[in-house]
């Protein structure tokens, strides 16, 4: 619909509410920084104006306006894991600690803007240390293992989506490339490639399609 009007920028109307909701949702699956980062305010040409405001702010204001607006009836199914932290969990949460929702959202926020910082340093690191290969990629792996944990895992899951960008890469997959860097483990398969430790050098070698 944006390419057929001209648009250069599509609004959509996550709140304050939808990225606590996130936050929550992934800190109970584990998630690292980048993953408790939540909803980032604008992705390529996705923006998103109303992620500072609460849901109940938005709805007193268009009853204000005199606007109507549509709920989505599968908000209602509690089955469903975001839809039970929304209508259980965020509520005890905001009684036993008022605003609670408002400061998890602040949380994430700070979190985004730690984790794009570790990402710049990250992108940094991963020039210096990845080269493109005929078959794949190669890894300084003594160099890898001498950054800080939080660089390495970055540079190694850059490293995976790089190589196969077909595939998404989650903390498993990375934690078992750093185990072949370090020498605890012998080659392994991740989804589209394989890893192994040639004198000195990660080498993730892409499989052939």
């Amino acid at each position: 619909a944006a390419v057929s009007m001209g648009a250069d920028r599509v609004a959509v109307g996550h709140t304050r509410d939808d990225q606590a909701e996130t936050f929550l949702l992934k800190l109970a699956r584990g998630a690292g920084l980048t993953g408790l980062a939540g909803i980032h305010p604008q992705r390529g040409d996705v923006i998103r104006p109303l992620l500072d405001v609460s849901r109940m702010e938005l709805r007193a204001f268009l009853d204000s306006r005199g606007q109507s607006w549509v709920d989505d009836e599968t908000n209602d199914d509690i089955d469903n894991p975001r839809n039970r932290i929304r209508h259980c969990v965020l509520p005890e949460l905001n009684r036993a600690y008022p605003a609670a929702g408002n400061a998890i959202a602040r949380t994430a926020g700070l979190m985004r803007e730690d984790g794009q910082w570790l990402d710049d340093v990250s992108r940094n690191r991963y020039d210096a240390l990845v080269c493109r290969t005929v078959s794949g990629l190669e890894i300084d792996a003594r160099a890898l293992l001498a950054e800080p944990a939080p660089i390495r895992r970055r540079v190694v899951r850059m490293a995976l989506r790089c190589a196969v960008s077909t595939h998404e890469y989650g903390l498993d997959h990375v934690e078992a490339v750093m185990a072949v860097a370090s020498g605890e483990t012998g080659g392994i398969d991740v989804p589209g490639a394989h890893v192994e430790l040639r004198r000195e050098k990660l080498v993730l070698l892409v499989h052939s399609r």
